[in-house]
C-alpha cells in the first residue's frame, strides 16, 4: 500500500498538486475515482473502476445514461483513489482498456464501502442522496439486478515517480503523521519508498491489492 499523499477533503486532486506536480502531470492527465476502484487479479487488468450505468433524479423518478467511461477508452491516466482513513492515494498510470457491465451478481460482492459509493453517485446530484428513503431503494435495485453498474478496466502501464515524489514532498503535517503511523520505522519507510516502481512492474505482471479488492475467480467481468 503506497503512502497517503494529499488530504482526504479534496474531490479533485488536481486542485492540490504543487507546482512540480503540476509539471510532470499537466490538467486532465488524472483520473480520481474516489472508493469505486478495486485490484484485479488478471494478466491483462490490474484495476476495475466502476460507476452507475445510469443517474437517477429523485424529483421525478427519471434514470438517465451515465457516460462517463466513454470518453476514457484507450486513454492513459495517472489514477488516484482513496485509501486508509480515507487520505488520498497515488495508484501509477493506467490505460482504460475496455468497459462493459457488471453482472447484477457480483454487486452483491463488492465490498461495502464500494457499495454506498456506487449508490451514492448514482444520484443525478450529490445532496440528492440524503432524501429520506431514496439509498435504500437504490441499493434494492442494484442488489435485485435492476440497475446496472458499468465498469472500466484498468491496466497498469507505470508509475509516474516525479510526480509521487513531489506529492510526498508537499504533503500537510497531518499525513506525514499518518505516514509514520501505519509504515512503521524509518528503514521499513524507505524500503516501501523504493519498491514504488517495482510495484508498478508486478501488477503489470500479476495485479496488486488492497483493502478494496476481488480475484479473477470472485468477479465475472
Amino acid at each position: 500500500m503506497l503512502v497517503p499523499c494529499l488530504s482526504k477533503r479534496w474531490k479533485d486532486p488536481t486542485i492540490a498538486f504543487p507546482a512540480e506536480g503540476r509539471a510532470v502531470c499537466p490538467p486532465g492527465n488524472t483520473l480520481f475515482l474516489n472508493q469505486r476502484i478495486f485490484w484485479y487479479f488478471a494478466e491483462d487488468v490490474h484495476g476495475i473502476a466502476l460507476a452507475p450505468s445510469a443517474l437517477y433524479r429523485p424529483s421525478d423518478q427519471i434514470w438517465t445514461t451515465n457516460d462517463e467511461f466513454t470518453y476514457l477508452l484507450n486513454e492513459t491516466k495517472e489514477v488516484f483513489y482513496r485509501g486508509p482513513s480515507h487520505y488520498i492515494c497515488y495508484a501509477g498510470t493506467f490505460q482504460c482498456a475496455y468497459t462493459g457491465e457488471l453482472p447484477s451478481v457480483d454487486f452483491k460482492r463488492l465490498p461495502a464501502a464500494i457499495k454506498e459509493e456506487l449508490i451514492r453517485t448514482s444520484f443525478s446530484r450529490p445532496e440528492m442522496a440524503g432524501v429520506p428513503g431514496e439509498r435504500g431503494r437504490l441499493r434494492k435495485l442494484y442488489t435485485d439486478g435492476e440497475r446496472k453498474v458499468a465498469f472500466l478496466a484498468l491496466q497498469c502501464v507505470g508509475f509516474n515517480q516525479k510526480l509521487y515524489d513531489a506529492l510526498l514532498a508537499a504533503r500537510p503535517p497531518q499525513l506525514r503523521e499518518v505516514e509514520q503511523g501505519s509504515t512503521g520505522s524509518a528503514a521499513k519507510r524507505r524500503r516501501q519508498e523504493e519498491t514504488n516502481t517495482g510495484r508498478a512492474a508486478k501488477m503489470m505482471k500479476c495485479g496488486d491489492r488492497s483493502e478494496t479488492e476481488a480475484s479473477g475467480d470472485e468477479l465475472m467481468i
